[in-house]
C-alpha cells in the first residue's frame, strides 16, 4: 500500500528509509564490491583501434578547430555510491584545436575523487604517445584560500599533439553519494557521437528532462532488467545523440546553456518495503526545506567576535531597514569574495563563525554570514538558489538542484516599508507560490552594488527562498533602462589658433556604473589615467589629459561621477578654407559587432541601458558651420537611436541618445538590427563642416 508522506516526520523517515536501502545494496549480489575499482586500475588497460583515414578531416568541418569523435559517460549507482565513467576522442584540426590537449578534471575531496585516467595521442603517421602517470597532477583550485583546500583537479597535457592528430582520454568519478549529474551534448566545436548511458536501482524513480535545439534529436531507449529481488533490478537507459553542430560563436548571442542540447535528471521517490517515499527534488517546496535543513546549523553562529561586531555596527540603529544596510554594508567592503560555483558536490556553505574569522568566502558563505549577522539582529533573512543568467534559464517544470548556480540572500519586503525607492527592485512571489512577501534580493558577491542594486546576472530571473516551510520561487524584474543610465555632457572651446580645450562630465548609475567603479577602484593612478586617455583619443586625436576627478568611486548608492578636461592640437588646421570637426560620439555605446550578412542565434543585451550625450561646441570669430550632419531619428521594438543638431550663434549643439528596451531579439529581425547599427556607426562618424569666415 501506498503511505502518505505527510503522515510521516519526513526528514527522519527518508534518512531512516535510506540507510536500509543503502545496506541492502551493499549486501546484495547486483553490484561489485568495494575492492572492484582497485581490481580495474591493475588490469592492463586496452584500447580499441581507431582507423585514421575514416576520421572526419577540416573539408568536412571547414570552420571548426576540432571535431569530437566521440563524447559518452556511462554511469553507474552501486552499494552507496555513483561512478562515472567518460570517453572522448577528440581529432585536433587546427591550432585553435589543440586547446583540448589541456585537461582539466575537478574534483571536491571528501565527496569525490578520479580515478582511472587512461589518455592517448595518434599522430598523423599512426605512431601512439602513451599519458604516463608521472604526467597526472593534482593541483589545488584555491591554493591561496585554506577554506577551499578540498576543491582540487587532475591536470595533464596530452603528448605530441599535433595538426591531424587524435587525442583520447578515458577516466571514473566516484560520487560519494547517489545522483545523476546533467549531460551536456555539444561543444564549442562538433560532436561526432555524444551519449549518455545509465545503469541505476529500479527502486529510484529519476524523472528527466530533455532540452533539444531545434537542430538536435535527442534519442533514448530504456530498459528493465530484472534481477531476483528488487534490489537486484536495474533500470538501464540510453540518450543518444549524432551529427551534432558546434555552438558558434557570435557577438551579443544568449548564454551557451540555453542553446546547447542537454539533459537534467533528479530523484523523486524510492520504493521500498512496499512503500514509496518523495525525495528532496520532487518539489520547490521539498527542495527549499530540504536545503533549509542542510543549511541552518552553519547560520547559526555561537562566535562573541559576530555578536561583538553586531554591537559595534547597530548601537545608533534605531529602524530594522538601518541595520540591515549597516550589515550589508559591512560585508560588501569588508569580505573578500571567491569565485566558487555551486554544484552538486559545493552545496553546503562553511559555518558562519568560520567565515566571519577568515573574512573570505563564495556566494553561498557570504549569503550564510549575511543571514546569520541579521538574524542576531533580530531580522529575517533567508538564502536564495539562483539559476544567474549567464547559467541558462530556469526550467520552472522541473525541480532539482541542478538548475542553480549562485546564492543570494532574500529579505522580506516588510523592513522596507516606506521606502519606495526599492519598489521596483522587489522579487516578487510566482503564480503558484502564495509566498507571505515579497523580497529585496542582496547579492554579497557584487562589491560595487549600491543597496538594492541588482546585477544583470540575476535580473529577470527565478531564485528559490529557502525556508523551513511555505519555501518557493520568486521572480526578480528587469531593471528599467533609465536605471542604467550614462549621460555625458561635453563643452568644447576652439581657439583662434584651433586648439580645442574640452570639459566633460559624465554621470553613471546602474550596471555601467558596477563594472566601471570595480575597475577604477582596481586600477593604479596610471591605470586610470591610461584608460582616460586611450577613450578621449578615440574621438579627439592627439588628445592631451589635462586633470581628471572621480566623484563617488566608493559610496556605490550615487552616481559615479567622471570629471576631466584635455586639449588637443591635432583636429583642425586654421589655415585651411574647408576643415572638418567630430560631431559627437555616443558614449560607450555598443559598437558595431553586426557586419555579418546572416546570423544563427537570437542577439542578446545583458541588460537594458539608456546613453545620452550632450554637446556645446564653442566656435572662434574665423569660423563658421557650412554644413551640419542631417537629424536621425531610429526606433524599433527593442531600441531606439536619435541625433539631433542645431546653430545657435558660435555655439554648435548635438544631442545624441541610443536606448535597448528589450534584451532578447530573434534572429529573424537579424538584418534590421544590423541596419540600425550601420546608421548608429555612420552617424557616430559623422564630422561637422566648417569655414573660414570671409573678411
Amino acid at each position: 500500500m501506498k503511505i502518505k508522506h505527510k503522515v510521516w516526520k519526513r526528514g527522519n523517515f527518508v534518512v531512516f528509509l535510506s540507510f536500509c536501502f543503502l545496506w541492502f545494496l551493499s549486501i546484495s549480489g547486483c553490484v561489485p564490491p568495494e575492492g572492484a575499482k582497485k581490481a580495474e586500475e591493475k588490469e592492463p588497460f586496452k584500447w580499441n583501434e581507431i582507423q585514421l583515414a575514416s576520421t572526419p578531416a577540416q573539408k568536412d568541418y571547414p570552420e571548426a578547430a576540432a571535431v569530437f569523435l566521440l563524447k559518452e559517460a556511462h554511469l553507474i549507482i552501486k552499494k552507496e555510491a555513483t561512478v562515472i565513467k567518460s570517453h572522448y576522442i577528440i581529432k585536433i584540426l587546427g591550432e585553435r584545436g589543440k586547446k583540448y590537449a589541456d585537461v582539466k578534471l575537478p574534483f571536491k575531496s571528501g565527496f569525490s575523487e578520479i580515478f582511472g585516467i587512461h589518455a592517448r595521442t595518434i599522430k598523423p603517421d599512426g605512431s601512439i604517445l602513451e599519458l604516463q602517470p608521472s604526467q597526472i597532477h593534482e593541483v589545488s583550485l584555491f591554493p591561496e584560500y585554506v577554506l577551499y583546500s578540498d576543491s582540487k583537479a587532475k591536470v595533464f597535457t596530452m603528448p605530441g599533439v599535433e595538426d591531424n592528430a587524435i587525442i583520447e582520454y578515458v577516466y571514473s568519478e566516484k560520487y560519494e553519494s547517489i545522483m545523476v549529474p546533467p549531460w551536456e551534448f555539444q561543444e564549442d566545436d562538433p560532436v561526432v557521437f555524444s551519449g549518455y548511458f545509465l545503469d541505476i536501482p529500479r527502486a529510484i524513480t529519476y524523472k528527466f528532462l530533455k532540452k533539444e535545439p531545434a537542430d538536435v534529436t535527442i534519442e533514448m531507449a530504456v530498459d528493465v532488467e530484472q534481477g531476483e529481488n528488487i534490489f537486484d533490478t536495474r533500470t538501464k537507459a540510453e540518450y543518444k545523440c549524432s551529427h551534432l553542430p558546434g555552438i558558434s560563436q557570435e557577438p551579443n548571442m544568449p548564454p551557451k546553456p540555453n542553446l546547447t542540447a542537454k539533459l537534467l535528471f533528479a530523484p523523486v521517490l524510492v520504493s521500498f518495503l512496499g512503500l514509496e517515499v518523495p525525495l528532496d527534488q520532487s518539489s520547490w517546496s521539498s527542495m527549499s526545506k530540504s536545503y533549509y535543513e542542510m543549511t541552518k546549523s552553519q547560520i547559526n553562529s555561537t562566535s562573541k567576535e559576530i555578536e561583538n561586531a553586531i554591537l559595534s555596527l547597530t548601537p545608533d540603529k534605531s529602524t530594522d531597514y538601518d541595520k540591515i544596510k549597516t550589515v550589508y554594508e559591512y560585508l560588501r567592503k569588508g569580505m573578500r569574495y571567491v569565485a566558487v560555483e555551486i554544484g552538486a558536490e559545493n552545496v553546503i556553505p562553511h559555518s558562519a563563525d568560520e567565515i566571519f574569522k577568515n573574512k573570505y568566502g563564495d556566494c553561498k558563505d557570504m549569503s550564510t554570514l549575511f543571514v546569520a549577522m541579521l538574524k542576531k539582529c533580530r531580522i529575517e533573512a533567508y538564502l536564495g538558489l539562483v539559476s544567474s543568467v549567464p547559467h541558462g534559464q530556469l526550467s520552472r517544470e522541473f525541480p532539482s538542484f541542478d538548475q542553480f548556480n549562485h546564492v543570494v540572500v532574500c529579505v522580506p519586503a516588510r523592513y522596507f516599508a516606506g521606502h519606495k525607492e526599492l519598489d521596483h527592485v522587489l522579487a516578487r512571489g510566482e503564480m503558484e507560490f502564495l509566498l507571505d512577501d515579497d523580497y529585496l534580493i542582496l547579492d554579497l558577491t557584487c562589491k560595487t552594488c549600491g543597496f538594492g542594486d541588482l546585477p544583470w546576472y540575476v535580473q529577470n530571473t527565478s531564485i528559490l527562498v529557502v525556508k523551513e516551510e511555505n519555501g518557493g520561487l520568486v521572480k526578480t524584474p528587469q531593471v528599467p533602462a533609465g536605471g542604467n543610465l550614462t549621460k555625458s555632457f561635453y563643452t568644447l572651446s576652439i581657439d583662434s589658433v584651433g586648439t580645442v580645450n574640452g570639459e566633460v562630465k559624465t554621470f553613471v548609475e546602474g550596471e555601467d556604473a558596477i563594472w566601471l567603479r570595480d575597475f577604477l577602484i582596481h586600477a593604479n593612478p596610471d591605470q586610470q589615467k591610461e584608460w582616460l586617455l586611450e577613450g578621449i583619443n578615440q574621438d579627439f586625436t592627439g588628445a592631451e589629459l589635462l586633470n581628471y576627478n572621480f566623484r563617488n568611486l566608493e559610496e556605490c548608492d550615487s552616481a559615479l561621477v567622471l570629471e576631466f578636461s584635455f586639449k588637443t592640437k591635432d583636429l583642425l588646421n586654421m589655415q585651411a578654407e574647408i576643415s572638418t570637426f567630430p560631431a559627437g560620439k555616443l558614449d560607450w555605446a555598443e559598437e558595431n559587432k553586426f557586419s555579418k550578412s546572416e546570423r544563427k542565434y537570437p542577439i542578446f543585451f545583458s541588460y537594458k541601458r539608456k546613453i545620452s550625450s550632450y554637446y556645446r561646441i564653442i566656435l572662434p570669430n574665423q569660423l563658421e558651420v557650412r554644413k551640419l550632419p542631417e537629424n536621425v531619428s531610429k526606433t524599433l521594438d527593442w531600441g531606439t537611436f536619435v541625433a539631433s543638431y542645431m546653430i545657435s550663434g558660435k555655439e554648435v549643439s548635438c544631442v545624441k541618445e541610443f536606448l535597448i528596451e528589450n534584451c532578447l531579439i530573434p534572429a529573424e529581425e537579424y538584418q534590421e538590427v544590423k541596419e540600425f547599427y550601420d546608421v548608429l556607426s555612420k552617424c557616430d562618424n559623422d564630422n561637422i563642416i566648417l569655414c573660414k569666415v570671409k573678411e
